[in-house]
């Protein structure tokens, strides 16, 4: 099995405005922008989730049979 790390370069702007703007570390600002997750109310669902950010585990196929 060959696999290979990709390495991306972040928006280093939008790094820093997340760091000052929730008190992250760069490693966390990094990676939530390399994923997409820049608007604040994603930031916060993404760090503090309640009950109702996710979705419902029986809509994958066989969980009832699995469980």
């Amino acid at each position: 099995m060959n696999k290979k790390w990709e390495i991306f370069s972040a928006d280093q702007d939008a790094v820093e405005k997340l760091e000052k703007e929730f008190n992250l570390s760069e490693m966390l600002a990094t990676c939530l922008v390399n994923r997409g997750i820049v608007e604040s109310q994603d930031i916060r669902m993404f760090l503090e989730p309640t009950r109702k950010d996710f979705h419902d585990p029986f809509l994958m196929p066989d969980m009832r049979e699995g469980c």
